[in-house]
Formats: C-alpha cells, structure tokens, sequence
C-alpha cells in the first residue's frame, strides 16, 4: 500500500514528532511505500513583517502554496491513502479540500485537542477548560489562550471557527483515530461523530521489559510543564 505522510513540525520537537517518526518507520518495516510531506514552524520566524501580517490573515486558513503541492503530490505519487497528523500552521486546513478534491481517503491521528480547542490542551492556568467545547472558540481570545496574546489568539479561534462552520473536518476526513477512550469521548462530546473515530494508543519499540524489583517510584518522560500531569503525579 502506497501511503502519504503529511505532518507539520512545531517549533520545538516534541512527542508528537516522535510518534510520527515511529509510525513511518513501522509502516516501512512492513513493507508499505510511504510518502513523506512536512513542513515546519520554524520556517515562519524568517518571514517579513508583511509576510508574517499576511500568514495569520490569511495563510493560517488557507494556504494556496499547500493546496497546489498536495494536488500536484496525489497526482504524482497516486497513495491510496493519506494519514494527516498534524496540519497548524504552516500546512493548514486546504490540504483536506485539495485530498478530498484528489479522492484519496483521508485518516487523522488527534494527537491533542487542536481541532476542538484553540491552545489544543482543554487547560488553563492550572486547571481543566472545556469552555470552548463544541461551543465558539470566543473564550480563547478572550483569555489570551494561545502565546497570552490577544492577536495570536484571536487568529487562532478565527480559523478554527471557520473550518469548524464549513464542517472541514467532520466532513472530509473519513477516520479520526484518538489516542484514548478519553480523547474520544472528548471529541464526540465536541459533535465529532462517534462512528468516525476508534482508539489507538502511541507506542514504543522494543520487546516487552521485565519487571522484577516492585519498587515505591514512578518513571516520569517529558516536558516538565503543569499540563504534563507531573504535579498530579507527584501528588499521587
């Protein structure tokens, strides 16, 4: 099976990337022909002002440079399948009109909240935040979610609250896959259909570890930030 790849990386890697790196390499140690199309944040800080005004104005809902590459990709590699991870910001939201445009079915992994919360963490100064479930993303400018920034923010849920109006996800991707029952519920609470969306979990390679001392301690692996769960961890 020929399977197209398309990801775009944060300015700093993170698990995300890592994951996806994990399921490229697995899918071709099982002998599938896997096309890779990514881009970076990083590319954004060497932008002009004017390029940098015009990419939150525009490009973060639309990009035209996306839009023409992917249909110019499909029509050169032909997969028979794409699998999206991740999409924000410099990719953005036209490489599922140019896919679906193509006919090639359309998988997304939810990596995090992204397409229902505009910081993609339903958290906020310490604690749990649903105010933007299924509901305007409003609140997140509101109360600077993404950067503390008013304009970031309000960038943000404009293009969320666009997509989300023209049903842009619900409608052409043809299966989510979560990470957990949680997340699941999440999204199906946020008026993502139940019957496109099935769990699978991360994983790691490596064969199965042994367990032989049973030891008062817990592994901790990641970022040390609240949202992380570290707290939560060592108060448990």
């Amino acid at each position: 099976m020929k399977i197209l790849i398309i990801h775009n990386k944060y300015r700093e890697p993170g698990g995300e990337d890592m994951a996806v790196n994990s399921e490229i390499k697995l899918l071709k140690d099982f002998g599938h022909n896997v096309v890779v199309f990514e881009s970076s944040n990083k590319d954004i800080q060497s932008l002009s002002l004017s390029r940098k005004i015009n990419f939150l104005i525009n490009d973060i809902i639309w990009s035209n440079e996306t839009y023409w590459h992917i249909k110019d990709l499909v029509k050169r590699e032909k997969p028979d399948v794409t699998h999206v991870h991740n999409v924000f910001y410099k990719i953005s939201p036209s490489v599922y009109y140019a896919l679906k445009e193509e006919r090639v079915p359309i998988v997304q992994t939810l990596h995090n909240y992204r397409l229902i919360c505009p910081n993609a963490l339903l958290y906020r100064n310490g604690s749990v935040c649903e105010k933007c479930l299924g509901k305007s993303p409003i609140h997140s400018f509101l109360n600077r979610c993404w950067q503390d920034s008013f304009l970031l923010s309000f960038y943000l849920q404009r293009m969320l609250s666009i997509h989300n109006r023209q049903r842009t996800f619900t409608d052409k991707v043809d299966l989510f896959i979560a990470l957990s029952e949680f997340s699941r519920n999440k999204y199906i609470e946020a008026g993502f259909p139940a019957e496109k969306i099935c769990v699978k979990p991360n994983f790691i390679e490596g064969s199965a570890v042994k367990r032989e001392n049973f030891e008062d301690y817990a592994l901790f692996i990641g970022r040390f930030e609240d949202y992380k769960g570290i707290n939560t961890l060592m108060a448990s």
